[in-house]
């Protein structure tokens, strides 16, 4: 009986062991003429390619001569500070092959992606409204801020590819009321009110903007400040509930 089922489970093993080679086998003759893929390999006709990137040549570009050129001329005017990120803010850029599969041939094709992000951008003006400058003075005065995160993409296929944009930018604008006596650094008050906001998107210039892509929200505020011969200084703020659609 033990005899029986020993003879009954070795032909169940040979029968699983051959029934497995002849699927490897059928599955490397349906590949490249039958022979077996590497793992990051994949088949194009009776070629075997890799799909993945490579070969990347990257540049970058550092813009601080633009910003510098923006900067003095807004500080120019001689009633605005200007925050800007100079050397921080720099273009970069790679290229890359990637081979495809087109009509059972393979093809090389490139693949390219930026970016670009500053998260210093920002200015802050006063418009004097009555007094004597640099003596006593009230006004109005407005601050920005503001940054940016933008990347780009291309994803290249057997004809034209595709070409991605996605964009995000927080903003905080702020305007009120403000008086001081000489500069802001001896002696000056101001209150503002304003919001923060957050904003982004996806963009591809065939298939449009990406689904749930786009977004903003916005949260509103209001500032008290003064400040007294530098050194001492004081605010209050209020910040209201965010806004997000």
């Amino acid at each position: 009986m033990k005899a029986l089922i020993a003879s009954h489970q070795m032909k169940i093993i040979i029968a699983s062991s051959m029934l497995f080679i002849g699927l490897t086998q059928m599955n490397a003759e349906d590949c490249c003429g039958g022979q077996p893929l590497p793992a990051n390999k994949e088949c194009c006709g009776d070629q075997q390619y890799d799909p993945n990137p490579r070969d990347p040549e990257q540049a970058s570009f550092n813009l601080s001569a633009i910003v510098n050129v923006v900067k003095g001329a807004v500080d120019s005017t001689g009633k605005c500070s200007v925050n800007l990120p100079g050397d921080n803010l720099t273009l970069s850029l790679t290229k890359e092959k990637v081979d495809l599969c087109c009509e059972e041939e393979i093809t090389t094709r490139y693949k390219y992606t930026g970016s670009i992000s500053a998260d210093a951008l920002g200015a802050t003006c006063d418009f004097p409204l009555v007094g004597v400058p640099y003596l006593a003075e009230a006004g109005a005065t407005i601050e920005i801020n503001s940054g940016i995160s933008a990347n780009v993409a291309s994803t290249p296929d057997c004809e034209d590819g595709e070409i991605c944009f996605s964009v995000s930018c927080p903003l905080s604008v702020d305007g009120g009321i403000y008086g001081q006596v000489v500069d802001s650094n001896v002696l000056r008050i101001s209150g503002t009110v304003g919001a923060s906001a957050d904003a982004g998107l996806e963009y591809c210039l065939e298939s449009g903007l990406k689904e749930d892509s786009a977004y903003y929200c916005v949260t509103p505020n209001a500032t008290v400040s003064f400040t007294f011969l530098s050194f001492a200084t004081g605010s209050w703020s209020w910040t209201g509930s965010t806004y997000c659609s």
